[in-house]
């Protein structure tokens, strides 16, 4: 029989994971603190992931696809190879999701890391189209 979850199940649990590896770190965080986060129980939980391991690489590799994505759409937009490089460049250095999940690990806090970027700075925010 095959078993299919629904994206919105994952994508909440993945959501609700980032969150807490970014407050508590890996190590720190327990099954029990993703299942709270997501507002399921933890045999729910596991019906989805093995682990916390196979959480945090579906996390990995939901962020990488989509900082590829991000990348590929900057790369593809009219302009000079430049400009194009250059707004895909700062798509990755201004969004930095992906080292947020290792922060937490090494600075495990009671809040999530703020980003650290001042998006109020326009030409930044036209390269990332924020």
């Amino acid at each position: 029989m095959l078993h299919i979850i629904p994206e919105d199940k994952r994508s909440k649990i993945l959501q609700s994971a980032f969150e807490v590896f970014v407050t508590y770190g890996f190590r720190k965080t327990s099954m029990d603190d993703i299942a709270r986060q997501a507002g399921m129980s933890r045999p729910a939980l596991y019906q989805v992931f093995r682990n916390k391991t196979e959480i945090f690489r579906g996390l990995a590799e939901e962020m990488m696809s989509g900082a590829a994505a991000k990348a590929g759409a900057a790369l593809a937009r009219p302009g000079s190879f430049h400009d194009r490089l250059k707004a895909a460049v700062a798509m990755q250095l201004l969004c930095p999701q992906i080292p947020l999940i290792f922060m937490g690990e090494e600075f495990a806090t009671s809040a999530p890391f703020p980003f650290f970027v001042d998006f109020e700075d326009r030409h930044l925010r036209d390269a990332v189209d924020i």
